[in-house]
């Protein structure tokens, strides 16, 4: 396992990899071979994952509907 994010390391920053991630999901036929996997910060897994299969990341927002912090 890689000890930093592969994502977070790319966008200069540095930040410790906690989870392994199938580049191409097992359910859209991905396999568990090393060349598969990258592993991640549990934010940038999430965003990937959600970005996988589709689903929007939906942002909190204040009270006036400004996006919040």
């Amino acid at each position: 396992m890689e000890p930093l994010c592969r994502d977070c390391r790319a966008n200069g920053r540095i930040t410790p990899a906690t989870v392994p991630d199938h580049i191409v999901p097992l359910a859209k036929g991905g396999s568990d071979d090393d060349s598969n996997i990258r592993c991640l910060c549990a934010d940038c897994h999430r965003t990937r994952t959600a970005e996988q299969f589709g689903h929007r990341q939906v942002r909190p927002v204040t009270i006036a509907g400004w996006p919040a912090a």
